[in-house]
C-alpha cells in the first residue's frame, strides 16, 4: 500500500509538476500573443503611418518635379542667352579670335572692340559673360599678321615666283628692307612654325622666286632693280652649288672643302687661334665657308648652263608704274608748251608770283637782279593755275579757303553742289580734273571771284585770289587749260581704264606692250592733225585713244566755244603732244606685274589716314591688320593645314613678339639713325663755316693775281681782258676765278701730271718742274666751299 501510495503521490506530484509546467508554457505563450497582438498593432499603426507619409511624400514629389521642371526650363532659357568668348584654361577660342580680327579688320579700334561685342550681343538678346582688353586684342591682330607672313611664305613657295613691289626712294634702304621682308619675315617665321618645321623653306631657293620688280620711273628704283637683280643672281649660284654637292660623290668635291677649310683656318691666324674663338664665331665662320663653297660649285655649275638656261635664270623683269607713264606723259607736254611760247616769241602765260617775289618786282627796277632772281622763280601756266583754285575752293585744311561760301554759291546758281578737284593735296589726275573744271564753270568762277571781293570789308582781294583771277582772264593760261583738258579726255582717262582695269580685265604690265605702242602712235596723230580735237565735226571715234566717247562730252562743247579766243591753241596742242611721246611664254606665264604703283601709295595713304584716326596706332599693329584683311588669312585660319599646335605657338609668338618691345627698338633706331644724319650734317657744315672765314679775307688784289695766274694756260680772250676784271664787282671777280680753276682742274692739270710723268721717267726731278711749268695738285673749289661761302659773303 505504501508502495502505491508513494508511487501515487509520486504521480500526483509529477502531474502537478506537468501542470504547472503547462501554466508557466500556456502564461508564457499568452504573453508572448499579447507582445504579438501589441507588435502587430504597431506595426499596422506605423503601416499606416508610413502610408499616409508616402502619399504625403508622392504629393511633395509631384509639387519638386513640377517645381523642378519650371525652374530647369526658365535656368535652360537663361543659358540659351549666355556666351563665353574663353574656353577651357581661360584662353580665348579660336572663334572670338577671329571675331576680333574681323572687328579691327572694319576699323574698330582696340579699345572698342569689347564695347563693341557687349553692345552687339545684347542687340541679339545675347549675354557675353567675358570681356578682352586692349592689349589682349593687339595679341590676337599681332597672330593674324603672323599666319599672314606664314600663308604668304606657303604660296610663293607653291608658285615658285614672285614680284617685288617698291615703295620708298633710297635703293639701299629698300634693298636691305626686301632681305628683312623676306629671309626674316616670311621664310624665317615659315621655318619656326610647326609647319616650317616638317618642311622647310630653303631661304636661297626661296628669293630665287622673285621674277619681277615694279616700281616708278625714278633713277633711284632703277638701281635697285640692278641690286635685287644682282641678289637673286647671287641666290641661283648658291643653289645650283647646292645641287652639285648633292649629287656629287665624295671623291668630287672633298679636296675643295679640305682647301676652304684649310683657309678658314689660316684666315684666323692658325689652329691655336682658331681653337682660341668662341664657338659663336666659330659658327659664324663655318657658315661663311660653307656658303663660299655653295658659290664655288655653283660658279662652275653656271658656267655648264646653256645660253637659254642663262637667260632664264639673269632675267628679272622691271616694270614701270604706268601712272607714273601717264604723269611723266603730261610733264613732257607741259614742257612741250613752254618750248611753244619761246618759240613764237609771244606773250607766254602770265606768271603768278606768290607774294615774296611779287613784292620783289613791284619794288625793284626792271632788268634789276632781285627783279630777274623774282621771275626766274616764279612759275605760270595751266599748271601753276589749276593748283591755286585746289587751295581757295577746296583746301585740304576745312578751316581755310572758300570751300563752304564757294559750293553754296554754285548750289544756288547751278542747282546742284559741285566741288573743285583736290589739287591742294597730292592726288593723281588732279590738275587735268581741274583744267576741266574751270573750263566747264569758267564763266560762273569768275562771277565767284567779283562774289568774294565785294562781300569783303575792304572789297579786295587776297594774293591768292587775285592770283586765281588774274590766271584766269590770262589768254596763254586758258591756252593750257584747254590743252590739258583735250589731253584728258582723249589720251588719260582711257589710259587709265586700261591699266587700272579690275576683275577680269585686269592687265599683266608685261602684256602692255603693243597697247603703249598704240599710245604713241595716237599721240602722234594729234600732233600731225590736231584738227581731230579741235574741229567743229571732231567724233570720239578719232579723238579717243579707245575710240568710245569721251569722258566728259561736256567740255568738248566748252572749248569749241572757247577757242575763237585762243589764238594758238592748235600749236600749243601739238607741241603738248610732241612733248608727250626679250623671254620666253613659259617665263612670261610665271610673272605677274601689277601695271601701276597704286597700291603701293594707296597704302601710304591708308597708313596716314589711320594713324590721324589713332594717334597711338603702331606700325606692327597696322601692318599686321592690312596682311590680314589683303592676303584674306581668315580663310587661311580656317583650313586644314592649321593645326591646334600652329595655333598655340602662333599665340606664344604672337606674346613673344610683342613682349620684345620691337615697336621701341625700331623708335630708337629711327632717333639713332637721325642723330647720325644730324651729327654728318653738322660735321659738314662746321667744315663749311671753317673753310668760309678762310676764303673771307681774300682781297681784291688776291682775286686779280690768282686770275692772272691762270692766263698763262688759255689764249687770249678765254679770260676776260685785266681792265674789264679790274672793273667788274667783287662777285664777278670771285665767278671769273671760280671758272678758271675749274677749267684747270678739267683741262690744264691733266695734261701737266702727263708732262710730269714724262719728266719723272726721263730722270728730271719734280721739284724741277718741266720746262718752268709748276706742277701742282688738284684744287676743287666745290669741295673747299669756295663757290657757296664767297657768293653768300659778297651777294
Amino acid at each position: 500500500m505504501e508502495s502505491e501510495n508513494s508511487s501515487l503521490k509520486e504521480n500526483n506530484e509529477a502531474l502537478v509538476s506537468r501542470a504547472d509546467e503547462l501554466a508557466r508554457r500556456l502564461h508564457n505563450k499568452s504573453r508572448q500573443a499579447n507582445r504579438a497582438r501589441l507588435s502587430a498593432d504597431g506595426l499596422r499603426a506605423e503601416l499606416n503611418r508610413s502610408k499616409h507619409a508616402r502619399a504625403v511624400q508622392a504629393v511633395r514629389l509631384g509639387r519638386r518635379k513640377t517645381d523642378g521642371i519650371g525652374k530647369a526650363m526658365k535656368l535652360a532659357r537663361v543659358s540659351d542667352t549666355k556666351r563665353w568668348m574663353k574656353g577651357k584654361g581661360g584662353i580665348f577660342v579660336e572663334k572670338s579670335r577671329e571675331m576680333v580680327r574681323e572687328l579691327v579688320a572694319l576699323k574698330v579700334t582696340p579699345e572698342n572692340v569689347d564695347p563693341v561685342i557687349h553692345t552687339v550681343g545684347t542687340g541679339l538678346g545675347l549675354q557675353v559673360q567675358d570681356h578682352i582688353s586692349a592689349r589682349q586684342v593687339g595679341r590676337v591682330m599681332e597672330e593674324g599678321g603672323i599666319a599672314s607672313d606664314v600663308q604668304v611664305a606657303m604660296e610663293i613657295n607653291a608658285s615658285k615666283a614672285a614680284t617685288a613691289s617698291a615703295t620708298d626712294h633710297t635703293s639701299e634702304s629698300q634693298m636691305e628692307g626686301w632681305r628683312t621682308v623676306l629671309v626674316e619675315g616670311l621664310v624665317g617665321t615659315y621655318n619656326a612654325s610647326p609647319l616650317g618645321r616638317a618642311n622647310p623653306i630653303d631661304v636661297d631657293e626661296f628669293i630665287t622666286f622673285i621674277k619681277a620688280l615694279g616700281t616708278d620711273h625714278a633713277n633711284d628704283q632703277k638701281k635697285l632693280a640692278r641690286l635685287i637683280t644682282e641678289w637673286v643672281r647671287n641666290s641661283r649660284t648658291v643653289m645650283l652649288g647646292k645641287r652639285w654637292l648633292s649629287s656629287a660623290s665624295m671623291q668630287q668635291y672633298m679636296p675643295t672643302i679640305l682647301q676652304f677649310s684649310n683657309d678658314k683656318i689660316a684666315n684666323a691666324g692658325g689652329l691655336d687661334a682658331w681653337n682660341a674663338l668662341s664657338e659663336e664665331e666659330k659658327a659664324i665662320r663655318d657658315i661663311e665657308v660653307c656658303r663660299a663653297l655653295y658659290c664655288h660649285f655653283g660658279e662652275q655649275e653656271w658656267k655648264n648652263l646653256s645660253a637659254e638656261e642663262r637667260f632664264e635664270a639673269e632675267s628679272l623683269v622691271w616694270c614701270g608704274c604706268c601712272m607714273h607713264k601717264e604723269m611723266n606723259s603730261v610733264k613732257g607736254g607741259v614742257e612741250g608748251m613752254k618750248l611753244f611760247w619761246e618759240s613764237i616769241g609771244g606773250p607766254a602765260p602770265v606768271k603768278l608770283m606768290n607774294k615774296a617775289n611779287a613784292s620783289a618786282v613791284k619794288n625793284s627796277n626792271s632788268g634789276s637782279a632781285a627783279s630777274e632772281k623774282a621771275l626766274d622763280a616764279s612759275e605760270g601756266g595751266a599748271v601753276k593755275l589749276t593748283s591755286l583754285p585746289g587751295a581757295l575752293f577746296n583746301h585740304k585744311d576745312d578751316k581755310r579757303g572758300q570751300q563752304d561760301t564757294f559750293k553754296l554759291y554754285f548750289e544756288d546758281v547751278l542747282g546742284f553742289k559741285v566741288s573743285c578737284p583736290d589739287t591742294s593735296n597730292t592726288r593723281f589726275q588732279s590738275h587735268c580734273d581741274c583744267a576741266i573744271f574751270i573750263i566747264l564753270y569758267l564763266p560762273q568762277i569768275l562771277q565767284f571771284m567779283s562774289h568774294i571781293m565785294y562781300n569783303k570789308g575792304k572789297t579786295a582781294l587776297n594774293h591768292l585770289e587775285a592770283n586765281v583771277l588774274k590766271g584766269l582772264q590770262d589768254i596763254p593760261t586758258l591756252t593750257e587749260l584747254v590743252v590739258l583738258a583735250l589731253y584728258a579726255n582723249a589720251v588719260s582717262y582711257a589710259y587709265m581704264r586700261v591699266v587700272r582695269a579690275t576683275g577680269n580685265r585686269k592687265m599683266n604690265a608685261l602684256d602692255l606692250a603693243e597697247f603703249h605702242k598704240k599710245v604713241i602712235s595716237f599721240c602722234e596723230k594729234i600732233a600731225e592733225n590736231p584738227d581731230l580735237l579741235l574741229a567743229p565735226d571732231a567724233s570720239y571715234e578719232t579723238g579717243t585713244l579707245h575710240g568710245q566717247v569721251w569722258e566728259h562730252p561736256e567740255v568738248f562743247y566748252a572749248i569749241q566755244q572757247l577757242k575763237s579766243k585762243l589764238p594758238n591753241l592748235s600749236g600749243c596742242l601739238k607741241s603738248f603732244f610732241v612733248g608727250t611721246f626679250r623671254l620666253s611664254a613659259a617665263a612670261r606665264a610665271l610673272i605677274y606685274a601689277n601695271p601701276t604703283n597704286y597700291r603701293n601709295e594707296g597704302a601710304l595713304g591708308v597708313l596716314r589716314r589711320a594713324v590721324r584716326e589713332a594717334a597711338r596706332l603702331s606700325l606692327s599693329v597696322h601692318n599686321a591688320k592690312s596682311k590680314y584683311t589683303v592676303n584674306d588669312t581668315r580663310q587661311f585660319l580656317q583650313s586644314p593645314a592649321v593645326t591646334d599646335a600652329f595655333r598655340a605657338w602662333l599665340r606664344a609668338e604672337a606674346r613673344r613678339r610683342i613682349d620684345s618691345g620691337r615697336d621701341r627698338k625700331c623708335r630708337m633706331k629711327i632717333v639713332a639713325h637721325e642723330k647720325v644724319v644730324a651729327a654728318e650734317k653738322e660735321a659738314a657744315e662746321v667744315k663749311r663755316k671753317a673753310g668760309g672765314r678762310a676764303h673771307k679775307s681774300i682781297t681784291t688784289t688776291e682775286l686779280i693775281k690768282n686770275i692772272n695766274w691762270h692766263r698763262q694756260f688759255v689764249e687770249v680772250g678765254v679770260i676776260p681782258a685785266k681792265t674789264l676784271i679790274s672793273k667788274m664787282p667783287k662777285e664777278s671777280k670771285v665767278r671769273q676765278l671760280i671758272a678758271a680753276v675749274e677749267r684747270y682742274n678739267k683741262q690744264i692739270l691733266p695734261r701737266l701730271q702727263m708732262l710730269a710723268l714724262a719728266a719723272m721717267t726721263a730722270g728730271v726731278s719734280d721739284k724741277d718742274g718741266v720746262d718752268g711749268i709748276p706742277i701742282v695738285d688738284s684744287w676743287d673749289a666745290e669741295d673747299e666751299g669756295l663757290e657757296e661761302d664767297m657768293l653768300d659773303d659778297y651777294d
